[in-house]
């Protein structure tokens, strides 16, 4: 990794390309699984690396790599279930941080911002029922999904009423956990709007109606899903994994193959919306305003 900091050179692309090269280069990490930790850490020192050379054009491009994915933290005593988690989220495009001790959960809060916090309530030395009592006492809203094996009616009000957006017991399938966590960041990210708007855009969620500037155009179910998808993270960059995984929540299961056609039609369809679809190799896609 230190060969590849010192041949970084000051051009957005060479930099890509790098990054891309890292992602496929670290046994760790399969090609069918997106940026995760790994290429985080790389990142960290690539930006290090620029500091120290006076290259602050790069650090842009990689703030948009940072924010490709969303930040999970997951607070866990289980040792075996914590690396079954780990590892299946990593494998669905998640940023992953655990915590196996209340002290650490309540440290990483305080210390970074997370997309979504999956909680055990019975962890080591802070229970997890202080944790998100104190956490919402602080003003933090970071969606929190409680999984845990305290499956009683009360347990289950209490932890809604102390603020958690949804309410696992232990065992479960993870296919429903991803669904939940799915859910969860819907309505987190898009605040349960029926139109949400990026730039001239401005999209009807129920019945895929775009609008932009005098222009009226219906997109179909799967370009809604694309669309609606790229422009909740706008200015970030979108895996195809993510998108693939929007599509196969609300339609049929979807391919790389399938998202490539979706965005290809979309690009056609916004070309005169002043609005980009960049497709950032090895990575995804990002939805920006063209620069006038």
């Amino acid at each position: 990794m230190h060969n590849v900091i010192r041949r970084v050179k000051s051009n957005n692309d060479e930099l890509l390309d790098k990054l891309a090269s890292q992602k496929q280069d670290c046994g760790a990490i399969t090609d069918s699984r997106p940026y995760t930790d790994v290429h985080a850490t790389a990142i960290r020192m690539w930006r290090s690396t620029l500091s120290q050379n006076s290259a602050p054009q790069l650090i842009p491009t990689l703030t948009i790599l940072e924010s490709a994915m969303n930040k999970v933290l997951l607070a866990e005593d289980d040792d075996y279930l914590l690396k079954g988690l780990l590892l299946a989220l990593q494998r669905r495009g998640y940023s992953v941080t655990t915590a196996k001790t209340g002290a650490e959960a309540q440290a990483a809060l305080l210390t970074d911002t997370f997309d979504l916090l999956l909680l055990d309530l019975g962890l080591p030395g802070i229970d997890g029922t202080q944790i998100l009592s104190e956490l919402r006492a602080r003003g933090n809203d970071v969606p929190v999904i409680i999984i845990t094996a305290r499956d009683g009616l009360e347990d289950r009000i209490n932890g809604l009423d102390l603020g958690a957006n949804d309410y696992l017991v232990k065992p479960f399938d993870f296919r429903e956990l991803e669904a939940r966590a799915r859910a969860v960041l819907r309505k987190t990210n898009w605040n349960n709007q029926v139109e949400i708007e990026f730039g001239s855009l401005k999209l009807n969620t129920n019945n895929g109606v775009l609008q932009f500037k005098d222009d009226e155009l219906d997109l179909t179910p799967k370009e809604t899903i694309v669309l609606k998808t790229l422009m909740a993270k706008a200015g970030r960059v979108v895996s195809k994994r993510q998108i693939m995984n929007q599509v196969s929540d609300h339609l049929e299961e979807a391919s790389e193959n399938a998202v490539e056609i979706v965005i290809h039609r979309l690009r056609k369809k916004l070309e005169s919306a002043r609005v980009l679809i960049t497709t950032v190799r090895g990575f995804g896609y990002l939805l920006t305003e063209e620069r006038a």
